[in-house]
């Protein structure tokens, strides 16, 4: 590899280390309310503004996507 892409892939395992260090907690906390919500026959409400609504349509309409989860 270049100087420039051992710099490029530094930087980025450098800032994924980071978000995991940072939101590990809160995505274990988002993953408990969504099994609470599967288990308890509720539904989880996905919605995104412009293309990131393409994230939540992934979530629902999948095949095999998760049945609870209702598109806004």
């Amino acid at each position: 590899m270049t100087d420039i892409t051992d710099a490029y892939f530094s930087n980025l395992i450098g800032r994924l280390e980071e978000l995991k260090q940072t939101l590990a907690e809160p995505m274990a906390q988002a993953a408990a309310v969504i099994l609470d919500a599967a288990r308890g026959d509720k539904r989880v409400y996905v919605f995104g503004t412009g293309h990131s609504h393409m994230l939540a349509e992934e979530v629902h309409y999948r095949a095999g996507g998760l049945a609870f989860t209702v598109p806004v």
